[in-house]
């Protein structure tokens, strides 16, 4: 407990303690990427990551077999402090990137720092008149998020809104899931977005604090003097989809993950500047060991249309969309709604879906047709974009606890992402990259992916069923496990199958309660025997080429 304290307030020095008072920038400002040449000079090592890393991102990485590297480490204290020396404004340190953003008045300062032997390139990001700027909540024109649509009569909402959020869970057989009691439980999920107005006060979120759920909340847009808890609604609706819970009307994806709350958006301009301010939250993330990034943001165009985006196949160009695929090498899965562009000229899937890493989410309707608006993907090298689609209109969102309806793959994603933490609940020993594979394969057009839907509707049931590369994905719809529920023994049937196999029961927890090795050769008995405990267990065989659950129940008997 205390190295991880120590963690986190080296995670707020680095984020906030670089900064110097935001007031003494007036004028004409402007924002920047600064990146330093090497890390020279740096106090950190990869054989203390302790002291940049905590200690559950260390073991996530360690469980998906994933070594450190010199983007582990913290930028130059030394290249940093140089800067604020010349009078640059340091805001914030991307080590991944090795650089910083900063902001300045003074042009001819910025132009004259890639003369320095540190600096390697510096790229405006931000032009602004003045650092304060205005506050508001309106969104440009350009921003991803439709205005809710929100149900007033308690009457509609509870024969609408109630029951489409029960549509949006079957559609992806995610209440499979939530009926063997996967619900999120030890999963940590991080929700980059515009701004979480009211979740500190809401009913909705109540059992976030109640319960221990909510790890912490970070603002990446230190240019707005609102206070956290009081910028943009999007992000506490996004929040809702997975975790928001009102008795007998509404229950979220994954109501029992922990959730850091990023804000990463400024709802009130759109420049590169914001892409930087995701990077840096990406990083926290993953410093903090999160497992997923939920991501319904993403840029194109901005206010300044020399800073615009060209769309490439392949990607990964531009920083965003290259920290999103840090992100998952380092072993989270990164899942980001594909973009409401369609009918725009843009048209096609916003960054950071570019890349193959994240988990692309698309739109549909309740009828499981595409949505006008869901943004073109591509099918192009080997991969696809979008990966997956949820239900994007008519999507059950709360908003200052009324529940609404909303269209939008803002909320196609969160579905998305808080049933792949229950899938994850449910196979831990998984790494990140074969819990998306699973989620893909799971899609009902699969085999026939396409630029709209690509690998289609996704089935979280059937994901909970197949395992990553299985070389026998043909045995799994024929093993028999008889008598379930049982009392103290059941038999396990299957012709196919001879060899060393491991069986184990997970109870609800995701804690693996009783495990046996044993040699199949088509039909086994097993003995837990009475001392465990009555209830609902997944029953796990595998052996080095497949995997199979399956829901047994414990019974007391007669």
């Amino acid at each position: 407990m205390v190295l991880f304290l120590r963690f986190r307030l080296f995670a707020c020095f680095l984020l906030v303690g670089l900064s110097l008072p935001f007031g003494a920038v007036m004028g004409q400002t402007a924002g920047y990427f600064v990146q330093f040449s090497d890390k020279e000079g740096s106090p950190y090592h990869l054989d203390n990551p302790l002291e940049f890393l905590s200690q559950r991102a260390i073991d996530r990485r360690a469980a998906q077999g994933i070594f450190l590297d010199d983007t582990d480490l913290p930028v130059s204290p030394a290249y940093v402090q140089n800067l604020e020396d010349l009078g640059v404004k340091v805001l914030m340190a991307t080590k991944w990137f090795n650089g910083v953003i900063a902001v300045s008045d003074d042009s001819e300062l910025m132009n004259g720092l890639e003369a320095l032997p540190y600096i390697n390139f510096v790229e405006k990001t931000y032009v602004g008149d003045g650092w304060s700027l205005s506050s508001g909540d309106n969104f440009s024109q350009k921003k991803l998020y439709p205005e809710v649509d929100a149900v007033e009569s308690k009457e509609v909402l509870k024969s609408t809104a109630a029951m489409n959020t029960d549509r949006q869970i079957e559609m992806v057989k995610g209440d499979f899931l939530h009926d063997l009691g996967f619900k999120g439980n030890g999963i940590h999920i991080a929700v980059l977005d515009a701004g979480f107005k009211g979740v500190e006060t809401s009913q909705v979120f109540g059992h976030l604090q109640t319960d221990g759920l909510l790890l912490g909340e970070r603002n990446f847009v230190l240019n707005d003097p609102e206070p956290f808890y009081n910028t943009h609604i999007h992000g506490a609706q996004v929040l809702g989809v997975m975790t928001g819970q009102v008795p007998d009307e509404y229950a979220g994806t994954a109501t029992e993950a922990s959730y850091w709350l990023m804000r990463t958006e400024d709802a009130r301009s759109e420049y590169p500047i914001e892409a930087d301010y995701w990077v840096c939250a990406a990083e926290m993330a993953d410093s903090a060991g999160v497992d997923i990034i939920q991501s319904s943001v993403g840029y194109f165009t901005f206010d300044d249309p020399a800073m615009d985006y060209t769309l490439e196949i392949p990607g990964g160009i531009t920083r965003i969309s290259r920290a999103a695929a840090f992100a998952s090498q380092k072993g989270m899965v990164v899942v980001n709604s594909a973009g409401n562009e369609r009918q725009s000229e843009w048209e096609y899937v916003v960054m950071p879906n570019d890349v193959p890493e994240v988990l692309t989410v698309g739109a549909v309707k309740a009828d499981g047709t595409l949505a006008d608006f869901s943004s073109r993907g591509f099918v192009a090298d080997g991969w696809v974009k979008p990966d997956v689609m949820a239900l994007g209109v008519g999507t059950s969102v709360i908003t200052n606890d009324v529940i609404g309806v909303s269209v939008g793959t803002s909320f196609a994603a969160p579905i998305i992402s808080g049933l792949t933490a229950c899938l994850w609940q449910s196979m831990p020993e998984k790494t990140a990259a074969e819990i998306v594979d699973l989620v893909r394969s799971s899609a009902d057009r699969y085999l026939n992916p396409d630029e709209d839907f690509g690998y289609g509707i996704p089935d979280f049931e059937r994901a909970f069923q197949l395992s990553v590369g299985s070389q026998n994905i043909d045995l799994l719809d024929n093993w028999l496990v008889t008598p379930n529920p049982f009392i103290s023994a059941f038999e396990i049937f299957q012709d196919d199958f001879e060899g060393a196999l491991s069986v184990e029961l997970i109870n609800l927890h995701g804690q693996v309660v009783w495990q046996e090795e044993v040699i199949f050769q088509h039909h086994q008995r097993i003995t837990p025997g009475i001392a465990l405990q009555p209830g609902v267990y997944v029953l796990r065989l595998k052996d080095g080429s497949f995997s199979y659950s399956t829901k047994v129940v414990r019974s007391l008997g007669q």
